[in-house]
């Protein structure tokens, strides 16, 4: 209770109380009658008094009561996804680009926000604060930000606030010290924060750093501990989209071409069809401005091609000022075509750039089309519908709406297809530039690989999906680069497919398909194979080498692979130290050309307490150490057990 309203309550106490029940005979003249006092008396003036009343009830404890909050109530159960209607959100109909402007404009006002927080020693703030009102600021950021993404603005805007907060938090000035950057860094850490959010704090002062012109954070930048406490460290495979299997693009290619289905469901996997032939990210794909179709002599769509302004590459050196081109051929692991159903299922629904939609739109409640395209989550959600509504199992793999750009990839890569065709297919060219620049058609050698793989997965030649020694079912599939026909016609002599294909290995590219062709020519030479591998008495395996001629080409393009061991000499770590102490139960084992130090126990002679098997003429009793020998993290460890 305040002091003031004590004071009130206890003047309000002190004034005299006035009795609550008033009997008749104290009311009006008949107290006075009762009273024995006058009628004249009674309307003679009396001396004013102040009564007071009872006390209000507004005086009280000042404890607030306790309030039990209401508890939760439990989240409903989600409901089985049947239809895409429970999938698609219904939100706002706006095109991809109007939401892309909106982002900008959100992240070029929220870096402007933090910038001015900023000292006024920093060049930036000094270049925006000679601006005098906002919206020649917003240009300014705008400049500066003219080849970043929304999205990436945001988060590193995000990222930087967190920095800018930690600084406030812990009463420095602009950019604090790089020992207080990496406790706060450590205690991230330290709190179960995840890599990524650490990674992120670090990208974005590099970022401040760089794009936005903050000199004063290099030493925060190029902090080597700084850096190591945000590395990720290795936590096991990655984590990447599953490709579809060869069944689940047949299994699209039916529902395409089923008119039973509904027709949102027909023209989605026609446009994940496009994707997936295409190898496009899913945005890139919703960004295109344009569809070209490209007819043969026999009047069939062989190809369809998407031109698309914005997209992840676009500041790339081999992209910049032109278009991104998915295309796509007319035949795919089926031999229908699958482009003209497409075409007409979205002619069906009114789908058309010129009307402002994307290459797929998101259906409204009543089944119209918007201009807002389809979100990756929904993508992800409806094509899991789709395949288990078809039969398809899914657990155990991630079907996102990159597995579309990952599929054909994969695919040529098990087919052995050469590396710039497969990282041409991919969009990634950027040390090919000049090549691309001018050939003007730079997809064409590369779309005949994707054909030709094609043609064999129709053929049942090549499967996608079994292991390395069942993908081919003739054997070794036909080289790299060939012509289709030569593919499918047997060789000049008569000989099947399958044997023609070692004559015509020397063409081939990839790694491994060389050192085929190394061995089956080395017979021929007259070297036998007891020359080739020399399997001494260790167990070993040795390559025998044939000497190059040194020319000053091969020298420019290669690297020595020696370590320089005699220069090791000139540090202190290779000075001589005692070999560490153990337990007499175990004895020191060293590696004889890594020098690492092992332990065993004294009754064994082969199996070392790390689980290794110490071959004779690998391993030897330890003699000598340096300060750099290393030693088994692993039998160390188990070191413990035996002391004491």
């Amino acid at each position: 209770m305040k002091r003031s309203d004590l004071q009130f309550a206890k003047a309000w106490s002190e004034l005299p109380a006035s009795n609550p029940v008033e009997l008749p005979w104290d009311v009006g003249c008949w107290k006075h009658v009762i009273g024995r006092k006058s009628l004249v008396d009674s309307f003679s003036k009396r001396p004013m008094t102040f009564k007071r009343p009872l006390p209000p009830h507004v005086f009280h404890a000042s404890f607030k009561p306790e309030t039990h909050e209401p508890a939760k109530e439990p989240r409903p159960q989600g409901v089985a996804v049947t239809s895409w209607q429970q999938i698609v959100k219904s939100s706002s109909d706006e095109s991809w680009t109007e939401m892309r402007d909106a982002q900008f404009q959100t992240a070029l006002r929220r870096w402007l926000d933090v910038i001015l927080q900023l000292p006024e020693s920093c060049s930036v703030v000094v270049q925006l604060k000679q601006l005098t009102d906002v919206s020649s600021r917003l240009r300014m950021m705008r400049d500066l930000f003219v080849k970043k993404a929304p999205q990436t603005l945001l988060k590193r805007c995000h990222s930087f606030l967190r920095f800018v907060q930690y600084l406030k938090d812990a009463g420095e000035i602009f950019p604090g010290t790089e020992s207080g950057l990496y406790g706060f860094l450590c205690d991230l850490r330290t709190s179960g924060a995840p890599t990524s959010n650490i990674q992120s704090i670090m990208q974005s002062l590099n970022f401040a750093q760089h794009v936005i012109g903050l000199p004063e954070l290099i030493p925060l930048t190029m902090s080597k501990r700084c850096l190591g406490s945000a590395g990720k460290r290795n936590e096991g495979p990655r984590k990447q989209a599953s490709p579809f299997r060869l069944d689940e693009m047949r299994t699209l290619h039916e529902v395409l071409h089923d008119v039973s289905e509904d027709t949102w469901t027909r023209v989605f996997v026609g446009t994940v069809l496009m994707a997936i032939y295409s190898r496009s990210r899913w945005s890139d794909l919703q960004h295109a401005k344009s569809l070209d179709l490209d007819i043969n002599f026999f009047g069939e769509i062989s190809y369809v091609e998407l031109k698309i302004t914005n997209h992840k590459c676009q500041e790339s050196t081999a992209f910049r000022n032109i278009f991104l081109c998915a295309v796509a051929p007319g035949v795919g692991v089926c031999e229908q075509p699958w482009i003209s159903v497409w075409m007409s299922v979205r002619e069906a629904l009114g789908i058309s750039f010129k009307a402002g939609h994307p290459t797929l739109p998101a259906p409204d409640s009543d089944g119209r089309p918007t201009r807002r395209p389809l979100y990756t989550d929904e993508m992800k959600q409806w094509i899991n519908l789709v395949l288990t509504n078809r039969g398809h199992s899914i657990e155990g793999r991630r079907l996102t709406s990159h597995s579309c750009k990952c599929t054909m990839l994969s695919w040529l890569a098990k087919h052995g297809d050469d590396w710039t065709d497969r990282m041409a297919l991919g969009g990634h060219i950027s040390f090919m530039k000049s090549a691309v620049v001018y050939s003007r058609d730079a997809m064409a050698r590369p779309l005949r690989i994707l054909e030709a793989l094609l043609l064999d997965i129709r053929l049942s030649r090549f499967l996608p999906d079994e292991t390395r020694s069942g993908r081919f079912r003739d054997g070794p599939m036909a080289p790299v680069g060939a012509d289709l026909e030569s593919a499918v016609a047997p060789s000049d002599d008569g000989t099947p497919f399958s044997a023609g294909l070692a004559r015509s290995a020397s063409h081939v590219s990839a790694p491994g398909l060389d050192v085929w062709q190394m061995i089956s020519d080395v017979p021929a030479s007259g070297v036998t194979d007891a020359e080739i591998i020399n399997i001494n008495s260790s167990g070993d395996e040795h390559i025998k080498e044939e000497p190059q001629a040194s020319s000053s080409e091969s020298d420019a393009l290669t690297t020595s692979s020696s370590e320089d061991e005699a220069g090791a000499s000139h540090t202190g770590a290779a000075r001589p130290v005692k070999l560490p102490s153990i337990p007499e139960s175990l004895k020191l084992i060293q590696h004889v050309k890594y020098k690492t130090l092992h332990l065993m126990e004294r009754q064994n002679f082969r199996v070392m307490l790390c689980g290794r098997v110490a071959v004779e003429a690998r391993y030897e009793p330890a003699t000598s150490a340096r300060f750099d020998t290393p030693c088994c993290h692993t039998c160390w460890k188990r070191k413990a057990e035996y002391e004491g």
